[in-house]
């Protein structure tokens, strides 16, 4: 069995996992909730992950394809399986940089507009300005500040025009044991143990129309935000719509990251030894959160809202804990041990 959650009232489901490719509904909400058509991994309480099959490209293809400059230390990362084309796309006005660069040249001419103005004041103020008329402190603003807030959004428009088209060029090649990161300047080696921290987060993408008071769904679709962040501190993030082959990737990062760390984990909590899962500290005898210690036998419920996890009873005052799962470092294998210690309710 593999555990699947509703994108739409955060409720997980056990499906058997031959079922691939199919539609089941949301024993909560009905929502028919699409299958992948490969398995996610299992959040079970086991410490044998499952493995799951991703069809892999040529080998021979793939190896001709790689650019001359490609990272030689792959040797140790078995064969090439597959490649992630997982830039980032902005275009035009969606672009940030492209507000920053007109917002800029907008206070840059205001500004020189402005020194022209104080000139006229000193140099010929008779003929621009009216008899008894005053030092126009505005303008005098306009330059101390317009003009060099204007210069730096410019500068911060490129940078960030830059930044994005370089984004555009990032991609993966994803191998038996790891993968290689281009991050539109250099390659980055990642082998699954060298991931520290995965971060998550399933969202539901609508796209409404408000007519009078008639709200209709033109669209929706469901996707998943990735945050990968490597031991020396390099972070990768990716969605599983960004490419064909985006969201087999992260099925493939949650296995993987998995598999390596439910056993780690497990072997720690029963030598006594406390495991992090920022924010959140599990111990063999309870959870920590911002310093406060809770014992399993006094969290009330642990459930899902919206996206986040709601814990009862914590702390000591017996409080509501609510944090965005994305916020969870490794939530994949702390919801793993959370269940097997509290369990899960169901959403009211």
């Amino acid at each position: 069995m593999i555990w699947i959650v509703c994108p739409h009232c955060k409720k997980p489901s056990e499906v058997d996992e031959r079922t691939t490719g199919g539609v089941v509904p949301c024993p909560k909400c009905g929502l028919g909730l699409q299958l992948p058509t490969v398995a996610p991994p299992s959040i079970a309480v086991s410490p044998a992950a499952s493995s799951i099959a991703i069809p892999d490209e040529d080998e021979a293809t793939m190896r001709v394809e790689l650019p001359d400059a490609f990272f030689a230390g792959t040797e140790a990362l078995g064969r090439p399986r597959f490649r992630v084309e997982s830039g980032f796309q902005m275009k035009g006005a969606d672009t940030p940089g492209t507000w920053f660069l007109l917002l800029g040249l907008a206070a840059v001419a205001l500004g020189l507009f402005s020194v022209f103005r104080i000139k006229d004041y000193f140099v010929d103020r008779k003929e621009h300005f009216a008899p008894g008329a005053g030092f126009p402190l505005l303008n005098l603003f306009a330059v101390v500040v317009g003009l060099p807030g204007g210069l730096w959004l410019c500068r911060a428009g490129v940078r960030v025009y830059l930044e994005i088209r370089r984004e555009e060029k990032t991609y993966a090649v994803v191998w038996t044991e790891g993968f290689v990161h281009y991050d539109g300047r250099r390659f980055i080696l990642w082998r699954w143990a060298d991931i520290a921290a995965l971060n998550m987060q399933a969202i539901d993408q609508r796209t409404l129309v408000v007519f009078v008071v008639l709200v209709t769904e033109t669209s929706r679709q469901f996707t998943k935000y990735y945050r990968l962040r490597h031991r020396d501190g390099t972070a990768y993030q990716f969605w599983s719509t960004q490419g064909s082959r985006a969201a087999q990737f992260g099925f493939q990062v949650e296995q993987e990251t998995h598999r390596l760390m439910w056993p780690d984990a497990v072997t720690r909590l029963n030598a006594g030894q406390p495991v992090r899962f920022d924010p959140f500290e599990i111990r063999p005898t309870g959870l920590v959160y911002r310093e406060q210690f809770t014992s399993w036998d006094r969290i009330e419920s642990a459930r899902f809202e919206k996206g986040s996890l709601r814990l009862d009873g914590m702390g000591p005052d017996r409080g509501k804990v609510t944090v965005l799962l994305k916020k969870i470092d490794n939530h994949h294998v702390f919801l793993a041990l959370l269940k097997q210690k509290v369990g899960f309710e169901d959403e009211d």
